[in-house]
């Protein structure tokens, strides 16, 4: 079991340490300040009470079987059977897939942009480096290290670091959006894109359920 600081320190990572909260600022854009304040709030109170639901079902299983470490799948295996349990599975597992890509994807993405923009160490060592170089690097890297995933300490060790270093890239980008000179609280919530550009709006909106369905409950 974890400590309340290590508790803390997981979810923060989980929340901010993904694809998703960086997509926020695209979504809050496509979606508009308003229909984004309302659609975070809405996922994030529907995803609580989901998890707060798992949570009590788990206990009550444990109560019923004796047996402590209940996983989604043997929850679902003794909500709807031996099929939901197998679907449950099967979906967990495309579901970590997917949100390995993605990582994959986003850091081969953001390396290779580094490595050419004027300035940077990544320019003067390794310039114009392929977007599928920097994936099998990085690949190279993370997969060893997936040895240590069993030792608590460098799991903490890791949140810390990537929540400090994904935080001031958050920072970042909300100083550098607020410094838009065009930008002010009327015309932030002047646009309905819901109304005006329904299409748009519901292409951004699947970021949020990622964020909270995915990055927190999982």
């Amino acid at each position: 079991s974890q400590s309340n600081s290590q508790t803390m320190v997981s979810l923060c990572k989980v929340i901010v340490g993904g694809p998703a909260p960086l997509l926020m600022p695209w979504a809050m854009k496509s979606m508009g300040l308003l229909g984004g304040i309302v659609g975070t709030i809405l996922i994030g109170v529907l995803s609580t009470r989901a998890c707060r639901m798992l949570l009590s079902y788990t206990d009550a299983l444990i109560c019923e079987t004796g047996s402590d470490g209940q996983t989604y799948v043997d929850v679902s295996r003794d909500a709807f059977g031996d099929i939901g349990g197998k679907a449950v599975f099967g979906v967990t597992v495309l579901t970590s897939l997917g949100v390995c890509g993605a990582y994959m994807k986003f850091i081969g993405g953001t390396l290779a942009a580094v490595s050419l923009t004027p300035g940077t160490l990544l320019n003067q060592h390794l310039p114009g480096l392929s977007e599928g170089w920097w994936q099998l690097a990085a690949a190279a890297i993370i997969i060893p290290l997936n040895s240590l995933v069993q030792k608590k300490s460098f799991m903490t060790l890791a949140a810390v670091v990537g929540l400090g270093g994904v935080g001031m890239a958050v920072a970042a980008v909300l100083a550098y959006g607020f410094s838009m000179p065009t930008w002010t609280l009327a015309t932030a919530f002047s646009g309905l894109p819901l109304i005006t550009s329904p299409i748009k709006f519901f292409s951004a909106f699947g970021v949020l359920p990622l964020l909270f369905c995915v990055h927190w409950q999982i």
